[in-house]
C-alpha cells in the first residue's frame, strides 16, 4: 500500500483514550504499534485500526506485522490473530504503543496495556 506525503503521520506525541501513543520513529522488532488499514469499496472507504506487533523490519519504510484482536470491552487486553501477518508501509503506522504486560494463558499469550487503546476492528 503506497502513501502520499499528505498521509504522513505528524511527529508529535498525543494521547487517546487513556493510553499514550508516541510518534512512529525509531521502531524496533517486537514493538507494539497502532496501524491503519483502509478498505475501499465501490461507494465508500472504511478505515480500521488495529494493535500490531512488528515482526520484521523490511526497509526504513516497510514492516512485517502481526495484528492483534481485543479480548475485552475496555480494549486493554489483546490476543494475536493467528495467521494474520501483513506488510505495511510506515505511513499507515499511527503510533508506537507503550510496552504492554504479556501473560501466558495456556496456548495463547495475553497482551495487556495499562489503558484503553483507540481501535476500530473489523468484526
Amino acid at each position: 500500500m503506497f502513501c502520499t506525503k499528505s498521509q504522513k503521520v505528524s511527529k508529535t506525541k498525543f494521547t487517546r483514550k487513556d493510553i499514550e501513543i508516541f510518534e512512529p520513529s525509531d521502531l524496533n522488532l517486537g514493538d507494539f504499534v497502532l496501524v491503519r488499514f483502509k478498505l475501499t469499496g465501490k461507494r465508500s472507504t472504511t478505515t480500521y485500526k488495529y494493535v500490531a506487533k512488528i515482526l520484521e523490519i523490511l526497509s526504513s519504510e516497510e514492516y512485517e506485522i502481526q495484528c492483534y484482536k481485543t479480548a475485552n470491552d475496555e480494549k486493554t487486553v489483546f490476543y494475536p490473530i493467528e495467521n494474520d501477518i501483513s506488510t505495511i508501509n510506515q505511513c499507515n503506522i499511527l503510533g508506537k504503543l507503550p510496552e504492554p504486560t504479556v501473560e501466558d494463558k495456556g496456548r495463547k499469550c495475553k497482551t495487556i496495556f495499562s489503558g484503553q487503546v483507540d481501535i476500530s476492528e473489523r468484526i
